[in-house]
């Protein structure tokens, strides 16, 4: 009951947008955090230097925006900022960052921009080889040659994609990843040389498919292949889906903007919190008889048991995953007594609270 009540309370991801030049400090200090989190954002390590100087994952902050890298170059000066929000999987939307690569050593330097935890991982790159599902581009050169990498991954099953990116060198570029939550898949595109103005696409990345990713055999644990679920139980939106970007060696970040699009009507959405849940139930008896309007009806009209019994097979759906999805099983009878017996406990211990208060 507990989760449920704060499921309500979070905030829906949102459309943001920030230049990220109005922070200063670094992330190591109180106030520059307190400022990233009142912008919405944070940042996944604030610890600074390691007291074996094996790592320097301090982000810095100035009038040209978020600098990553400047003080530890490397996979130790690895850091990502992210967003608070951290639904944006059940959401369709258009996310762009403008990137400045400097520095002597093109090769070195490694920026991501993706969805997921934000979390650094294997070799600092978020969420590889971890339990997060998660996806991102990079922009890379690697033997010489220029490539659009994409990425996906859940539960350790990883893939990587290298795309010709002719035309990528130092210079200001733009990134942008256009999310559709009901095909479930993710495209990536880069503007070259970005001066200002519209987003124009110098290279397109091939649709980075994320309803599920395929680990060939002998990776994971050894014992074959496996298929992991980007939208299973343990994965979106149970999983954080913040929009996060990152890297070392003298990449600064700036401009970053997110435009939500309205999500699709789920149909057995009964308290339109974008998931068909035990709250919806609720929603459901307590209109029952009373001749009202049952948002997100399946057969509009009159509330009767056919509402219910579409909310039941569709149990676990989410408008990021289709109507026709079921990601768990559907309730029995008997848990959803107990589910309303904890909402009328909850309600009166919080009523009892706030008297005593």
């Amino acid at each position: 009951m507990l989760v449920v009540m704060l499921a309500e309370l979070a905030s829906a991801a949102s459309s943001l947008s920030n230049s990220l030049s109005g922070f200063t400090g670094n992330s190591t200090q109180s106030g520059t955090q307190a400022a990233l989190n009142t912008a919405g954002f944070n940042v996944f390590s604030t610890a600074g230097l390691a007291e074996d100087f094996t790592s320097d994952p301090t982000v810095t902050f100035d009038a040209s925006g978020a600098h990553f890298g400047t003080l530890f170059g490397g996979d130790g000066g690895r850091n990502y900022m992210r967003t608070n929000n951290s639904d944006y999987a059940t959401v369709p939307f258009v996310a762009e960052i403008t990137m400045d690569v400097t520095g002597p050593v093109l090769a070195n330097q490694q920026g991501f921009f993706g969805l997921g935890s934000g979390d650094t991982a294997l070799f600092g790159v978020p969420d590889w080889s971890s339990q997060n599902a998660s996806t991102w581009v990079q922009p890379e050169i690697s033997g010489g040659n220029p490539l659009f990498t994409t990425f996906r991954t859940n539960n350790d099953a990883n893939e990587f994609v290298n795309f010709p990116a002719p035309g990528y060198a130092s210079g200001t570029h733009r990134m942008r990843m256009t999310f559709d939550p009901v095909a479930k898949t993710m495209v990536y595109a880069i503007d070259f040389n970005y001066a200002g103005g519209p987003f124009a696409a110098d290279i397109t990345a091939p649709t980075v498919d994320l309803n599920h990713v395929d680990c060939p055999a002998g990776c994971g644990d050894g014992s074959g292949p496996l298929s992991a679920d980007f939208f299973a139980p343990d994965g979106w939106p149970t999983e954080p889906s913040r929009i996060y970007f990152g890297g070392d060696d003298l990449v600064t970040f700036r401009d970053f903007s997110v435009t939500v699009s309205a999500a699709p009507a789920l149909k057995g959405d009964y308290n339109n919190n974008h998931v068909i849940d035990a709250a919806d139930y609720v929603v459901w008896r307590s209109l029952l008889g009373t001749g009202g309007t049952l948002p997100n009806d399946p057969t509009p009209g009159t509330i009767d048991s056919t509402d219910y019994d579409y909310w039941r097979s569709h149990f676990g759906a989410t408008s990021g995953a289709g109507s026709a999805m079921v990601a768990n099983a559907a309730p029995e009878p008997g848990s959803i007594v107990l589910f309303v017996m904890g909402l009328v406990g909850a309600t009166g211990f919080c009523r009892r609270w706030k008297n005593a208060s």
